[in-house]
């Protein structure tokens, strides 16, 4: 949720003209005078909270005669991430509500201070901000742009990247133990999807380490850090899910009986593929997987899900080879098969199809997320997760002596 929280109101130096000031920048807001209203933000880079939020602290200056009544603020964020597949990309967004709530306007000759408040969408990114607002009489007033780059969180800083050496090239992990441990912990596996890389999740694993549980993030080959080519729920992938496993389960302080892996979209897929060749593991999440490659192809809407598909799973005769529904590949543990009931980028009916072919006896669930596509909301994935593992995970050691 964007919030806008007002600090403090400042007095400044009477301009020597206004109408004319703001007339002027709101015709022309990429020429800055400092007789115009204008935005001042803190010194570069500002860290993220623990929390993975944004709090950046704005000041609102208005030098003129007239007074200004605030609109709406937008925000351009560019991903500065040296290994993000969305370095160089900008989302935009617009708040108006926040703004006219918390701060009306400013009145001439003062200035104004709020905080935006805000997820961290990267650990590495540049924010700029306009602020839309108008005179009296409805003429509008538009800020120069104003930019801020932000930085990572120190829980960012504290469970850094780790490359472990394979035989088909380092794979990149990072580990985020159990906060508080009595005893050795339940841990889970996390594989992103086709848009992400580790450190992505960084802000779920932190979120399960207050909830009781060692995480591990992986990205998939091609992705993050990890050595390229990517190879779309292919051989490297799934040997790559394995051997992350395989070092999760040998972890300080993690209950080898109690682990399990989470995949997400082409996360998912990889994750049923590694998941079947396994007898080792307590628990398998599916979410918003793709089960079968070609039918996606042929019945998803999703122009960038076409895109990656066609670049990275390689001859389309291969792809059978890549689905779990058409190869029958069904974990041996307890698995949720997790998916929105509108995703038009992998139908829904895929996941039916998949979760039939499970045994009657076999603890499976299939969760359809009424009212929901491709992109489940994190906090109802998670809450979901967690009532699954608590159900199948097997009883814990004792606590430690101490």
């Amino acid at each position: 949720m964007i919030l806008l929280l007002l600090l403090a109101l400042a007095p400044l130096a009477a301009p020597a003209s206004g109408g004319e000031v703001l007339a002027a920048a709101a015709e022309s807001s990429a020429v800055f005078s400092p007789l115009a209203p204008h935005l001042v933000l803190p010194p570069s880079p500002i860290p993220a909270s623990d929390d993975f939020l944004w709090n950046i602290r704005v000041r609102v200056v208005n030098p003129t005669d007239r007074g200004i009544f605030l609109d709406s603020l937008r925000l351009d964020v560019t991903d500065l991430h040296v290994a993000s597949r969305r370095r160089g990309k900008t989302q935009s967004f617009t708040v108006s509500k926040g703004v006219t709530d918390i701060l009306k306007g400013v009145s001439p000759s003062d200035s104004g201070f709020m905080t935006y408040s805000g997820p961290a969408f990267s650990e590495r990114a540049q924010v700029t901000m306009r602020l839309y607002s108008h005179l009296s009489d409805g003429k509008p007033v538009i800020t120069p742009d104003a930019s801020v780059e932000m930085g990572p969180s120190y829980v960012s800083v504290r469970y850094p990247p780790i490359l472990l050496d394979t035989k088909q090239g380092k794979v990149e992990y990072s580990f985020v133990p159990e906060l508080w441990p009595s005893r050795p912990s339940p841990a889970i596996l996390i594989v992103h999807g086709e848009d992400a890389q580790a450190r992505d999740w960084l802000p779920l694993a932190w979120n399960l380490a207050n909830n009781g549980y060692s995480c591990m993030l992986m990205s998939l080959p091609g992705y993050g850090f990890s050595a390229g080519p990517p190879d779309f729920a292919g051989p490297r992938s799934v040997t790559a899910v394995s051997l992350l496993l395989d070092r999760l389960r040998r972890s300080a302080n993690v209950d080898s009986h109690r682990v399990a892996v989470w995949g997400i979209s082409e996360g998912a897929t990889v994750a049923a593929l590694a998941a079947a060749k396994r007898k080792d593991l307590a628990a398998v999440i599916l979410q918003s997987g793709l089960y079968d490659l070609a039918a996606t192809l042929k019945d998803g809407r999703s122009e960038g899900l076409r895109q990656v598909l066609e670049a990275e799973a390689g001859p389309k005769a291969g792809w059978k080879s890549r689905s779990p529904l058409l190869v029958k590949a069904l974990p041996a543990a307890p698995t949720l098969i997790l998916h929105g009931e509108k995703d038009d980028a992998v139908p829904a009916a895929q996941a039916s199809a998949y979760a039939a072919l499970f045994p009657a006896k076999s603890r499976s669930t299939l969760q359809i997320v009424p009212d929901r596509g491709h992109l489940l909301p994190i906090v109802a994935a998670r809450d979901s997760v967690l009532a699954f593992l608590e159900r199948q995970f097997p009883s814990p050691p004792p606590p430690r002596q101490p």
